[in-house]
């Protein structure tokens, strides 16, 4: 698509709508996660929440939960809980944020849980904790060829601090 600042286009999601001024970016928006995430690498978005604009700067992301307050005829609307986030200026963090373009699956000191949480939309696979613990373990890194199994043996080997295993039902179980 062409850059034309004359004519933004929206995307809209269900917790907030952002208007694309010429930039690369990215949009993570996936019910697990209960947030909205814009991450912008150039250029410039406007993100739309009702009626509040927020605009980003490169290197920084917003982060917009997906259930924005209820208002009534008698109650004040609520400003939802709005995070801002900047983005570290380096390369490797950037493409982290923007991989899957390159289809990359990366990130960069993560904790389990939501590594967890992009393997499974990633690979279309089930990933359950058997140690609640285990999910707060913290992890970088970059797959692009390598199966969900390879990935994982990535993972349980950098960590040395988690095992998974694969049940008869294809669930995968981190313990």
């Amino acid at each position: 698509m062409a850059k034309d600042a004359e004519h933004p286009f929206l995307v809209k999601t269900t917790a907030c709508a952002i208007r694309v001024l010429g930039t690369s970016f990215n949009i993570r928006f996936y019910p697990v996660e209960e947030m909205a995430t814009t991450s912008l690498v150039t250029g410039s978005v406007e993100v739309v929440i009702d009626e509040k604009v927020v605009r980003l700067q490169p290197n920084e992301k917003l982060s917009v939960p997906f259930t924005l307050p209820a208002t009534t005829a008698t109650e004040t609307a609520k400003t939802p809980p709005i995070k801002i986030g900047t983005l570290t200026p380096v390369r490797d963090n950037i493409m982290a944020e923007t991989a899957w373009k390159d289809n990359k699956l990366a990130f960069k000191r993560l904790p389990l849980s939501e590594v967890v949480q992009r393997m499974e939309h990633w690979y279309g696979v089930e990933i359950r904790f058997k140690n609640e613990r285990k999910k707060n373990l913290s992890f970088s890194a970059v797959f692009e060829k390598e199966s969900l199994t390879e990935a994982l043996q990535y993972t349980e080997i950098s960590s040395g601090g988690f095992h998974f295993t694969k049940d008869k039902d294809n669930i995968y179980w981190i313990e």
